[in-house]
């Protein structure tokens, strides 16, 4: 299935597993809940935001919406969420209606690379956990551009490669890359390094980079525990064989990651022109 009919389809199970935010944890204290931590990684992406109450935010990737309300309510921005799961986009607008905040937030099925917005909408656009999914990362990150105001704002947090896998690795990992590509969704993985070239040809400056690689890393052992834990709960939802996937997969990520393969990165930008 392609990455729409995926997210169409883990839309009722991730909650069970992720919680109510569908993206990785900042662990950077101690005795963190995986709720408290998801939550820090959207302050800690704030923190590079200058903006404030009033402004217009784009949010590409939203996903149910939980990121766009808990940025609505912590800094008062009027918030416009694009993805391209139905399901995604139904529940996210139910939510913000049964939160009272539809006159703030609202969510649109859209195209990334294409999302018909005028040119210089927003002044923000905020891609989270996103462009993995995305082959052609530079006209997504050119399309964010394009409708950035100028002066705008742009932030990006994604899984990153943290070098270049060389033809033999990639091979190697085939099987394993099937089992992540099961539970995630069809990924491409770049490195820091192309991200900030991006960044830079579709006239992005002030760049900055924070890779929380290490700080990320405890998500692995919550969602492998909420799997564990929701198996009765996922079969009778009938997601039996996709909870057994996850937890492989989570665990073939821990491994990544403790290589040192595979990195976790937040990317800054301005539209100065």
């Amino acid at each position: 299935m392609n990455n729409a009919q995926h997210y169409n389809h883990i839309t009722d199970l991730w909650p069970l597993l992720l919680g109510k935010n569908f993206h990785w944890g900042l662990f950077d204290i101690e005795d963190l809940s995986l709720e408290a931590a998801t939550d820090r990684l959207i302050d800690r992406m704030l923190s590079f935001i200058t903006g404030r109450e009033g402004l217009k935010m784009l949010d590409i990737g939203c996903g149910i919406g939980e990121p766009a309300f808990y940025v609505a309510n912590r800094c008062k921005l009027k918030i416009t969420g694009i993805s391209n799961s139905e399901s995604g986009i139904n529940t996210a607008n139910a939510r913000a209606q049964e939160l009272g905040l539809s006159g703030d937030v609202n969510f649109f099925m859209r195209d990334a690379c294409d999302n018909r917005f005028p040119d210089g909408t927003f002044d923000i656009c905020w891609l989270m956990e996103m462009s993995h999914l995305i082959e052609n990362k530079e006209q997504l990150i050119k399309e964010a551009t394009r409708v950035l105001k100028t002066e705008g704002e742009f932030i990006l947090c994604d899984l990153i490669l943290k070098r270049e896998l060389t033809a033999k690795e990639i091979f190697l990992n085939k099987e394993k890359l099937l089992i992540l590509e099961r539970s995630f969704g069809k990924a491409q993985l770049r490195t820091t390094d192309y991200y900030i070239r991006i960044l830079e040809s579709s006239g992005l400056k002030e760049i900055k980079v924070l890779d929380i690689s290490i700080e990320v890393q405890r998500t692995l052992d919550f969602w492998i525990t909420n799997a564990k834990q929701n198996r009765e709960v996922a079969a009778n939802l009938g997601y039996s064989a996709d909870i057994e996937n996850f937890i492989t997969s989570c665990e073939i990520l821990k491994e990544y990651y403790y290589e040192g393969t595979w990195g976790y990165a937040i990317f800054y930008g301005k539209n100065n022109d």
